[in-house]
């Protein structure tokens, strides 16, 4: 079975993401798991708002777009096809 970083690494080269993108969605991908095992919060939608929360409190918060794919690929939904125009 695929890990998430594999899966979304596949997805991602898929949909012809560059590099530099796929780094970062691997990185709050990882940023998020241990956010998760940190908090110990329960329900997977309280964990994707308060790790966006925190990073927004950080001031390190990801494109609007990369959050959505996150929270996607947190509850297990895979990624949305994007419109290029």
């Amino acid at each position: 079975m695929e890990n998430i970083f594999e899966k979304t690494t596949r997805v991602l080269e898929l949909k012809n993401y560059s590099p530099n993108t796929q780094k970062i969605y691997l990185l709050y991908i990882k940023n998020y798991i241990r956010f998760e095992k940190y908090t110990g919060i329960k329900t997977k939608q309280k964990t994707i708002e308060e790790f966006l929360l925190d990073k927004h409190r950080r001031k390190q918060s990801p494109h609007w777009r990369a959050s959505k794919d996150i929270s996607q690929l947190a509850e297990g939904e895979g990624l949305e096809p994007t419109n290029p125009f």
